[in-house]
């Protein structure tokens, strides 16, 4: 292969690569804003302030009131979020955005607050969505 053909196929697969690279999170996060789901988690689990749920990538927040609960995606670009439990705040690893407690964004990319999720206490659980 001569060096105008390697230029010319690289010139094609380059750009298709670039948007497949970007397939992933932007189908995440569309996901996220457009999933809709009911879930039920008994009170005796949350058993800390903060507690992440894996399977529903939400977290949970005790509080003087009861409860917040935000989706664990980041407003960004749909980044699950790590909990920093030493400085008490909701970090994103992929383009550093930081929100507290609250869900308030506090630095970073992302332009919104966490987005807070409905629930209501129904039989020791609290059911979401």
């Amino acid at each position: 292969m001569n060096r105008r053909d390697f230029l010319g196929k690289a010139l094609v697969y380059m750009p298709a690569l670039g948007v497949l690279a970007l397939a992933f999170p932007f189908y995440y996060f569309i996901n996220s804003l457009y999933s809709k789901r009911r879930v039920e988690i008994p009170i005796n689990k949350i058993n800390k302030r903060v507690v992440f749920f894996k399977d529903y990538d939400i977290f949970i927040v005790k509080v003087e009131s009861g409860f917040k609960v935000f989706d664990a995606h980041c407003t960004h670009m749909g980044c699950i979020l790590n909990y920093n439990n030493k400085d008490k705040l909701f970090e994103c690893p992929c383009h550093g955005s930081v929100f507290d407690l609250s869900g308030k964004r506090l630095k970073g990319p992302a332009r919104k607050p966490l987005n807070r999720l409905t629930f209501k206490i129904v039989n020791n659980s609290l059911i979401i969505g």
